[in-house]
């Protein structure tokens, strides 16, 4: 299906239960301790590739340096996520229920409160969606009428719980 606005969509998509706005990206607060330390990593990394004469190290190191200050010049976009009864619709983009092998929710207020939703492809990545204000009640409703829950997942990956400790 190509691309089209979410309003266009919605009628080919069904009838939306839920929908609400996320933001893309959270957006840490980093005092100056954290930029002291990264700067001094970043150093120490550069210092160790200079002597050991691994110039790929070094370049990766740059590389990453300046990707990190280029995402973190830019504010998160507005993301709309809507269940419907046949797919989910995120941001202009409508994905069938069919794609999807199960979702879970994580609630610990404030950090963490997200809902994760797991495609069938081992090569499509896992799906994660802030629950702003939502109740994850009734989330978790809505979505279990087209969708297994995964019980088993319990707690957040731990790549996204490190990200938020490192604060990326």
């Amino acid at each position: 299906m190509p691309d089209q606005p979410a309003q266009d969509q919605s009628n080919d998509a069904g009838q939306v239960i839920l929908a609400w706005e996320y933001p893309e990206f959270i957006q840490f607060r980093r005092g100056v301790i954290w930029y002291i330390v990264a700067s001094i990593l970043t150093v120490a990394l550069l210092t160790y590739a200079f002597f050991t004469d691994n110039r790929l190290f070094m370049i990766i190191i740059i590389l990453t340096a300046i990707i990190f200050v280029l995402a973190n010049v830019r504010q998160p976009e507005k993301i709309t996520f809507a269940v419907t009864d046949s797919g989910v619709i995120i941001k202009d983009k409508f994905l069938p229920f069919r794609i999807f092998k199960s979702f879970w929710l994580i609630y610990q207020p404030p950090a963490v409160k997200t809902l994760y939703l797991e495609p069938h492809s081992f090569f499509s990545p896992r799906i994660q969606v802030h629950l702003e204000s939502q109740d994850p009640v009734s989330v978790r409703e809505a979505l279990l009428q087209f969708l297994t829950e995964d019980l088993e997942k319990e707690d957040e990956p731990q790549s996204e719980v490190l990200g938020r400790l490192l604060k990326f």
